[in-house]
């Protein structure tokens, strides 16, 4: 009974400490970027946007209005 405890013992030991150095291991391979680089995220502009209705009348694309971001007149029938 002694030895099946001390063979467990070891057994754990030795899992405890692969993971340890496989953890290790591992960290170090994870790339660094290099200083002044960009990540990979493409930024969007900041817009504003009105609550939704059933209405077209109040929307910017409608004729008789001027989107005032864009400058752009609307082209849709209310």
């Amino acid at each position: 009974m002694a030895t099946l405890m001390k063979i467990f013992a070891i057994a754990l030991t030795a899992l405890i400490a692969s993971t340890f150095f496989l953890d290790t291991a591992l960290a170090s391979r994870k790339k660094k970027s290099p200083k002044g680089s960009k990540s990979n995220v493409t930024s969007v502009k900041a817009h504003a946007r009105t609550a939704p209705n059933k209405t077209r009348k109040d929307n910017w694309s409608t004729i008789g209005n001027v989107n005032p971001y864009t400058g752009k007149k609307g082209t849709k029938r209310p």
